[in-house]
């Protein structure tokens, strides 16, 4: 098929024929004709993207034998690393059963402390309870004889006091009986003075009554 001079190497499909028809089907490759060698890729350009895909690929092939290589070296210091983590369990462990020996030492020392302490303070307050029993006993005693003292000084007070009491009762009152004797003289000696000298004044008064 042919059309302004250009060959169509390619049979047209018959349905896009129908579809297009012979003329707009025509037009179409005269126009696809002209705009491929536009926007197509020539054999250099096409070796020099392939050359570049291989170098990239053999970056890529590089990268990859590094990154297995990276992976090798992590994996090694993880297994390094959970090593020295199962070191430190093992250390761990054994530190922890020496803390709970240690515990279990020190729990069943303070026990026997606790149990000989209690022995000791049994026995303290034994004898803590006899000696007061025994200073009780005794400050007993003391306090009896020290009673029994005191009501013979108090008795024989008792009896001093009860005899001074009387000694001074009788003093008192031979003295006030003393006393009485003396007034009722003074009083008798009063009364005579004062007759006499009601006398003398009626005998002055009798007098003076003559003379006038």
């Amino acid at each position: 098929m042919e059309k302004r001079g250009i060959e169509i190497p390619v049979e047209i499909p018959a349905s896009v024929r129908e579809a297009l028809g012979d003329r707009a089907t025509l037009d179409f490759l005269s126009w696809f004709v002209k705009a491929v060698p536009s926007v197509a890729v020539t054999r250099e350009e096409f070796k020099e993207v392939v050359l570049r895909l291989e170098g990239v690929e053999k970056e890529l092939k590089n990268m990859r034998g590094e990154l297995i290589i990276l992976k090798e070296v992590v994996d090694g210091r993880f297994e390094a690393i959970e090593r020295r983590f199962e070191t430190l369990n093992a250390r761990f462990d054994a530190v922890h059963e020496r803390i709970d020996t240690l515990r279990k030492d020190v729990d069943e020392r303070i026990d026997t402390l606790m149990r000989n302490v209690d022995e000791r303070i049994d026995v303290l307050r034994r004898d803590m309870d006899e000696r007061i029993d025994a200073l009780r006993r005794d400050v007993g005693e003391q306090i009896d004889a020290l009673r029994r003292d005191m009501d013979g000084r108090i008795e024989a007070l008792r009896k001093g006091i009860d005899e001074r009491s009387d000694s001074f009762q009788r003093s008192i009152e031979a003295r006030l009986d003393l006393i009485h004797e003396r007034m009722l003289v003074q009083s008798r000696w009063l009364v005579g003075s004062i007759a006499i000298l009601g006398t003398v004044i009626s005998i002055l008064l009798a007098i003076g009554q003559f003379l006038r």
